[in-house]
């Protein structure tokens, strides 16, 4: 099977390369990258990743965290080959509970410059992280940039994908961190009320799962999707 993977906030798709690493079986792997343009909304990102869907083989969107609505309206469109949909710490709904909808526009580009990063990384990827792991991060964030990183914020705060998750067409898995400080474990209480038949596991890593635990990960993927 093929897996489509969507990435985080940051959109580069670089930290996926503890994941792709991990990959192995009769599986393959493509990633849709986004275009570094803080004016991108999600409407644009559902466009552009339609844009990069397989057209010769069956394929499972793997959607991070920030991706999970696109791949939600994608699947809604019912694309040809689309066996499955994987979403991953990823939310419906703004999953923070500090920052309220009506503070959307207050979201600006010099909050994400002035983030020390070390609260980041741990916030992402916990404490005691792998240097080589916190400097993918860091260099993925800064490809991404202040501008794009506030103005997607900005758009999970004004988020509201829950009628394609209660309509998905395809079977969902949703795979979520035991010790994840960004996602909290209501969401997926959320999740499997709007759509009882989502399919929930759960990784001993924080919010960066495909990251920090990649293959673990995988496994839990790759049984979900060898059991279509």
């Amino acid at each position: 099977m093929h897996l489509v993977l969507l990435p985080g906030m940051d959109g580069t798709g670089a930290l996926f390369r503890p994941l792709v690493r991990a990959v192995r079986d009769s599986a393959t792997t493509s990633v849709v990258a986004y275009p570094a343009d803080a004016s991108l909304t999600y409407a644009d990102l559902h466009a552009h990743v339609m844009d990069h869907l397989p057209r010769d083989r069956e394929f499972v969107l793997v959607a991070e965290s920030f991706s999970g609505p696109i791949a939600l309206s994608v699947a809604a469109m019912r694309p040809a080959g689309l066996r499955a949909v994987v979403l991953c710490a990823s939310f419906v709904s703004s999953p923070s509970r500090l920052l309220p909808r009506w503070l959307a526009p207050a979201i600006r580009a010099r909050m994400f410059k002035a983030a020390p990063f070390w609260i980041t990384s741990a916030m992402l990827l916990g404490r005691g992280a792998p240097p080589d792991l916190r400097l993918l991060l860091h260099r993925s964030l800064r490809l991404a940039g202040p501008e794009v990183l506030a103005a997607r914020t900005r758009q999970i705060l004004r988020l509201d994908a829950r009628a394609p998750l209660s309509a998905c067409p395809v079977p969902v898995l949703y795979l979520k961190g035991e010790d994840d400080r960004i996602v909290g474990p209501s969401n997926a209480k959320t999740i499997t009320a709007l759509n009882p038949t989502v399919t929930v596991r759960s990784v001993a890593s924080p919010h960066l799962v495909l990251q920090v635990a990649p293959d673990e990960a995988f496994e839990q993927i790759w049984r979900f999707v060898s059991e279509l």
